[in-house]
């Protein structure tokens, strides 16, 4: 695993828990939104149904990925993940093929990707 993030100079994971449904909203996420709305920045991955929703944004840095955002939600809870360093697409699925920690807080964001492009 250490060589997988070798390139990774930090992750950071907020994770919100909300007392009733309804408490957040998609244009609570627009300001997040916008800090990956530059052109070194490209959503690959979106999912939304009526309780769940979960996108992935990554930063290029030239054949690498500079960065990575994760927005997953529930009805009553958040979780945004955000990695700041390098990693190659080689890297980023291995880390994935590794199920490392990736349910947090009961959120499967990784597990959502993978039922999503079967």
């Amino acid at each position: 695993m250490t060589d997988i993030l070798g390139g990774v100079q930090q992750i950071r994971v907020r994770h919100y828990e909300f007392d009733k449904a309804g408490a957040w909203s998609e244009r609570d996420l627009d300001s997040v939104r916008k800090q990956v709305s530059g052109a070194s920045w490209s959503r690959i991955f979106n999912m939304k149904d009526q309780s769940e929703t979960v996108e992935v944004y990554v930063q290029a840095q030239g054949a690498n990925l500079g960065g990575a955002l994760i927005l997953a939600g529930e009805e009553r809870e958040f979780t945004v993940v955000h990695i700041q360093g390098t990693m190659t697409l080689a890297e980023m699925k291995e880390l994935i093929d590794t199920k490392a920690a990736f349910n947090l807080g009961g959120l499967d964001i990784l597990g959502a990707m993978r039922q999503s492009s079967k």
